[in-house]
């Protein structure tokens, strides 16, 4: 016959095999056709037995054993299948088409995934199987290629925040039977920043790789290192056994880090801040990410404290950030829902008596806490950004009061409001001085701006440019707390400053320790060389007025003069 297929012999030569005539099954032209209706494939043709009858040319390549010896051999002793699975109990079950995982043992012990799919087939001397049988190496090691770049960070070939969360989890889960669970050390590079922009991004990424490989070796075999971005990398410690443990584990790593990197020729010192949290009873936290993220507190807290250190994460601050997050919510809704008000603390002449000015001083009216202090709000503000909201309302209002206080037949007094410095670097603040200067209609002589000494730090640059603006609109400058921060007589010549605040700590010895009046004297004289208006805070006895009018200072404001009061208050003392 022309169009019939290879015979049994030929096949022998490309490799396959079939079992003797004469054997149970005879008609070998049809188990030939029957192992040949699927190529690629491995074909074994079995009998209910697992004895293999024939098999084709792709068999023997899987093996790597020849057709010859195959065939009469049982197919279990080739073929095994994963997990409980037996081979036979696949024959013998009947479940025709289903794929089943499973290996190929060839020469040597040779071991080769595979998948294996049973067919059945009908001869005139019984019931034979054929099995189908696919090499699946190459898409396991694709698959496995995908789920390590899925799991390890590509730069240095560490497990990335997934793998480590799904590790923590498991170390956690671990820890319900010991005393102490695993522990986190969170690192983050300093300075890290500024030398990958000096050197570049090559360069830095070099570094990063070495601080990886130098962190692998600082750690212990069962630890693992992982990066979960930037400069931030990670270790789970298992199987410390105390917390003493746990903090030389840390100190280990800062030193090891402390050591010289080498990026591209040039030496590079590094150092970095490390966070250590626990999983224990004391810390609260509930699975991985509670972990991670008190660990992440904790490197910023040994940040904060200069770097190259290590922090123990701690409740009790923990706690305090959670109110500080409350508070900056509430604080964002106070200002949108006007919570906000302006007390006026009276500025009187030490020699005359007379009410020259107030200081107006921001309160937040808390609809359940009530008048909230200036100290615990306005530095979240600070940080936050609502000090330029907070900021505006607090000049907007005030020259709104002073206005009605004129309306209302009062002599005219000079508004004081303090500056933060971020509303004088950051903010236009020259003009919205002009512009709310301009819509109320209050002279600029009246409205006198008071900044820190600290803001002095930065009087080259942008503060300069804003404090000369606003000289140059026409209103005061006022030195806030002189003598407690940037004190220079370098910034009193060339600042457009006006007036000179003296702090309430050089005024608190007045009259009874001679050192202090010294010092006042000379501040006082100080400021009335350069002419500048000398104002002393926190008269709170007889005795400092009386000292400060013997020392001739101007002004003067505190308690014992007047409290900070509300805008009705100050219009009765503006009467009398």
């Amino acid at each position: 016959m022309e169009n019939r297929r290879t015979s049994a012999s030929e096949q022998l030569k490309g490799g396959g095999a079939v079992l003797p005539r004469g054997s149970a099954l005879s008609d070998v032209d049809r188990l030939e056709a029957v192992v040949a209706t699927v190529s690629g494939d491995a074909q074994f043709l079995v009998d209910g037995d697992g004895t293999v009858l024939v098999c084709n040319p792709a068999a023997s390549s899987l093996t790597g054993v020849p057709g010859a010896t195959i065939v009469g051999s049982n197919v279990a002793s080739r073929i095994g299948l994963d997990g409980d699975q037996d081979l036979g109990d696949l024959l013998c079950s009947g479940r025709i088409g289903d794929v089943a995982s499973g290996w190929v043992v060839g020469v040597e012990g040779r071991s080769e995934p595979v998948e294996v799919v049973v067919g059945r087939h009908h001869a005139m001397e019984g019931t034979v199987y054929v099995l189908s049988v696919r090499s699946v190496r190459d898409r396991l090691l694709r698959e496995a290629e995908l789920v390590r770049r899925a799991t390890h960070d590509p730069l240095t070939g560490l497990p990335n925040r997934s793998l480590l969360l799904q590790h923590l989890e498991l170390a956690i889960g671990r820890s319900s039977r010991v005393e102490l669970g695993p522990a986190i050390l969170f690192l983050d590079l300093d300075r890290f920043k500024r030398i990958n922009d000096s050197l570049g991004h090559n360069a830095g990424d070099e570094l990063l790789v070495s601080v990886a490989r130098r962190l692998e070796s600082c750690s212990r075999p069962g630890d693992l290192v992982a990066r979960i971005g930037g400069d931030e990398f990670v270790v789970l410690c298992d199987g410390l056994t105390s917390a003493q443990a746990v903090g030389r584990m840390a100190r280990r790593i800062v030193h090891s880090l402390d050591e010289p990197f080498t990026a591209g020729s040039i030496d590079v010192r590094l150092s970095t801040s490390v966070g250590v949290a626990m999983a224990d009873r004391s810390t609260g936290a509930e699975g991985a990410s509670d972990l991670l993220a008190q660990a992440d507190e904790a490197m910023y807290r040994a940040k904060e404290n200069g770097g190259g250190r290590f922090a123990f994460y701690d409740r009790e601050i923990s706690d305090q950030a959670i109110q500080k997050l409350h508070l900056e919510a509430e604080l964002e809704r106070g200002i949108s829902n006007g919570e906000l008000v302006l007390h006026y603390q009276p500025i009187y002449e030490v020699t005359g008596g007379q009410l020259t000015g107030v200081e107006a001083l921001v309160r937040w009216q808390h609809p359940h806490r009530g008048l909230v202090q200036p100290l615990e709000f306005i530095p979240v503000a600070e940080d936050t950004g609502m000090i330029f909201a907070l900021g505006e309302w607090v000049l907007e209002e005030a020259c709104r009061q002073l206005l009605a206080w004129d309306r209302s037949g009062s002599r005219p007094i000079v508004m004081s409001v303090n500056l933060s410095p971020r509303q004088l670097v950051e903010a236009d603040i020259p003009a919205t001085v002009g512009r709310l200067l301009s819509t109320s209609g209050v002279s600029a002589d009246r409205l006198q701006l008071e900044i820190t000494e600290d803001v002095m730090l930065e009087s080259s640059g942008p503060a300069l440019v804003a404090l000369n603006e606003l000289r140059q609109i026409g209103v005061g400058i006022a030195i806030d707390d002189f003598g407690t921060g940037y004190s220079s007589l370098s910034y009193l010549r060339d600042l457009p400053v006006t007036v000179l605040k003296l702090d309430r700590c050089f005024i608190e010895g007045l009259g009874t320790d001679p050192q202090a009046s010294s010092v006042v004297a000379a501040m006082i004289s100080l400021a009335h060389s350069f002419g500048l208006t000398a104002v002393a805070e926190g008269v709170e006895t007889r005795t400092q007025l009386q000292a400060l009018r013997f020392l001739d200072c101007d002004l003067a404001q505190g308690f014992f003069l007047q409290r900070p009061k509300p805008p009705d208050d100050i219009v009765e003392l503006l009467r009398t």
